[in-house]
């Protein structure tokens, strides 16, 4: 359902990422390079925990957003142009899933996109059960910081 790795390829933080939600987002290659901008990233272990990082930020803000059915915006593919993200609607034990991306002013994924106003869509969308998704999630988690 949920796919994501994280390369060490010494290109200094740039396709690195490598991204797919299979039937919504083809694999998709992305940079590292704006998550760690003002952290201190020294290595590629710091890369990966910055990844666990955002999924553990994408987790919160699906636990801490159940009973709002206004959309919430997971940031995945960061840059100084616009940010592409994955728009989820929570409905009961189920998320719908949209992939886009804001062009809007320049922000770093801690910042709460939920109040975007230029999200533009690609025409796909996937249903998926709440509690699978987060198990990937936390899985994906566990990996990136060597827990399993």
């Amino acid at each position: 359902m949920l796919n994501i790795e994280v390369v060490d390829n010494e290109k200094g933080g740039r396709d690195d990422i490598i991204f797919s939600t299979e039937g919504l987002i083809n694999e998709q290659v992305q940079d590292s390079y704006w998550l760690t901008v003002g952290t201190n990233c020294q290595s590629f272990q710091d890369v990966k925990s910055n990844v666990a990082y955002l999924l553990i930020r994408w987790e919160n803000e699906i636990l801490n957003n159940a009973d709002n059915s206004k959309p919430i915006y997971l940031a995945i593919d960061i840059s100084n142009e616009y940010i592409g993200c994955i728009r989820v609607i929570i409905s009961g034990d189920f998320l719908n899933l949209e992939h886009g991306f804001t062009r809007g002013q320049h922000v770093f994924y801690f910042i709460k996109l939920n109040t975007i106003g230029d999200f533009s869509a690609e025409d796909k969308t996937m249903l998926v059960n709440k509690n699978e998704f987060l198990i990937i999630l936390n899985s994906h988690v566990n990996r990136l910081k060597n827990f399993s």
